[in-house]
């Protein structure tokens, strides 16, 4: 065997290498498919599963991610050196130390009470509320992000029922009114309700996916501790 030969890459090795910083390319992050520098101001293609930034072209012409193990298909693109958009949402408070969230952080959440904590504050009590057992229900750790935008979509589902039953209720007063006059004035409020409620779930929709798109990692699941213990 030559012993000048360099030894074969493991395939373990792409995933450290696509991280790695090329001292040589003046400290730029290298594609993980082509092995090229990713320049600054090049287009970028960061994978949602493990956040392996590609040439956008590579990702495409791979048909995924290319870090062994990976497997991912969707990758969210920017141009290298823009750097995080900005999250822009309320901060959720901690329901144990009462302090603001991180906007970057993960974040605890019930998922039967919808109480949210820090993941220290939920790893010290072991439940979802302060000197209690909580709801003893499982617990997320997910993108605070993600915490915010599933309470916008609570408020599209809620606006959309509310939609539904002002309409409903307003429809059976139209039925049951007897002069013309009277049907136009509820045919009037049922059209004003109507719009209102579908325009608070339309945009409470479009905040959730909004917010949700932005939240890079996926969320894990964390089995809720034994409220016995």
């Amino acid at each position: 065997m030559d012993a000048t030969r360099p030894p074969p890459e493991r395939p373990d090795d792409e995933a450290d290498d696509a991280r790695a910083v090329d001292a040589a390319s003046g400290g730029q992050v290298r594609c993980p498919y082509c092995h090229d520098a990713l320049a600054d101001g090049a287009l970028a293609g960061t994978c949602e599963r493990c956040g392996t930034a590609h040439h956008a072209g590579c990702f495409a012409e791979h048909g995924g991610c290319s870090t062994h193990g990976c497997g991912s298909t969707r990758a969210s693109t920017a141009p290298v050196g823009a750097g995080p958009a900005a999250l822009d949402f309320t901060p959720r408070t901690c329901g144990c130390c009462r302090r603001e969230l991180p906007r970057e952080a993960l974040v605890a959440r019930c998922t039967r009470c919808h109480t949210t904590l820090h993941v220290d504050c939920y790893d010290r009590m072991r439940a979802c509320a302060p000197g209690a057992a909580g709801c003893g229900a499982a617990v997320e750790v997910l993108p605070h992000a993600q915490v915010v935008a599933l309470e916008w979509q609570r408020v599209a589902r809620s606006g959309a029922l509310l939609c539904v039953l002002w309409a409903a209720l307003w429809a059976i007063a139209w039925v049951r009114a007897h002069t013309f006059a009277e049907r136009e004035v509820l045919t009037y409020a049922i059209a004003a309700g109507v719009a209102f409620f579908g325009l608070v779930a339309l945009f409470a929709r479009l905040r959730a996916s909004r917010l949700a798109a932005s939240a890079a990692r996926p969320p894990r699941r964390v089995k809720a501790p034994d409220a016995k213990a």
